[in-house]
């Protein structure tokens, strides 16, 4: 029995994404995938329940990005801080937990 490869094999959560981060181009030395040969890849239908991990775990995953970044911003925030004025009005910036 063959197997059917189709887009609908994928929850299109991973389409949108896949799109929105802009993996097939990149300025990198890698080679550029296109959206084409990406959807022309076989991949084998995979159960319901492990498709369900797998978009959760990219949601996960863009979620703590979110998270890193605005905490990166903040400790930046924080470093400026201590520059321009003192590290206990940089710690009292940190533990408001606001901008």
């Amino acid at each position: 029995m063959s197997q059917q490869y189709t887009r609908t094999c994928f929850a299109p959560s991973i389409y949108l994404y896949y799109s929105l981060c802009g993996h097939y181009t990149s300025a990198s030395m890698y080679p550029a995938i296109s959206e084409r040969d990406l959807l022309d890849i076989p991949f084998r239908r995979v159960e319901q329940s492990v498709e369900a991990n797998v978009v959760k775990a990219v949601r996960a995953s863009r979620i703590a990005k979110q998270q890193a970044q605005q905490l990166l911003d903040r400790a930046k925030r924080a470093v400026e801080i201590a520059i321009e004025q003192n590290e206990s009005a940089a710690f009292n910036y940190l533990a408001k937990g606001n901008d």
